[in-house]
């Protein structure tokens, strides 16, 4: 299976990347490749769109802000690990309803 991973904070040295580098480990593993996607859905190093990768499934563990991308044509899921009080103090629970109604799981 093709998966990309989409990492909000690119090559960044964070908790973000730290858990991406963990799921590829673990995916890998078990059989299947894994792609890593900055926020904008592109691959790191060669720049290619994630709807033009084949991916049969992919993960986002963006931040809130960030999260207005959608892919219609892969199954998308959000990786929500963060408590409540890492979000902003201006998202309104509908907004925050909307966003987490965008993924195909969560």
């Amino acid at each position: 299976m093709n998966i990309g991973y989409m990492c909000g904070f690119d090559k960044l040295e964070c908790g973000e990347s730290e858990a991406r580098i963990r799921w590829t480990h673990v995916l890998e593993k078990l059989g299947h490749k894994v792609i890593p996607l900055n926020r904008a859905g592109y691959t790191f190093d060669s720049n290619v769109y994630a709807e033009n990768l084949n991916l049969d499934f992919l993960i986002t563990a963006q931040v809130i802000e960030q999260g207005d991308i959608v892919y219609p044509d892969i199954f998308t899921c959000f990786f929500f690990w963060a408590p409540s009080s890492f979000f902003p103090y201006t998202l309104a629970r509908q907004h925050y309803n909307m966003f987490m109604g965008k993924y195909d799981a969560v």
